[in-house]
């Protein structure tokens, strides 16, 4: 039950991120992108490092995610 609840989360992350992606700003989108190809690593990962692998600065991560409602 775990495991399902855990793919579901991730699928309405997902969703919720492909649902905002065409009213994100371009450096936001470079996040969205990211988060869409490596999810997985994404979840066990600190802002900082976030920002650093999508080459942005942390204060977009922390946008991004006020943008898709987090």
């Amino acid at each position: 039950m775990g495991n399902m609840l855990n793919t579901l989360s991730s699928s309405d992350v997902l969703s919720k991120v492909r649902g905002f992606y065409t009213s994100l700003s371009s450096s936001e989108k470079k996040v969205a992108d990211f988060v869409l190809e490596h999810y997985e690593e994404t979840i066990r990962m600190t802002l900082a490092d976030v920002a650093q692998e999508s080459g942005v600065s942390d204060a977009t991560v922390l946008r991004f995610c006020r943008s898709i409602g987090y």
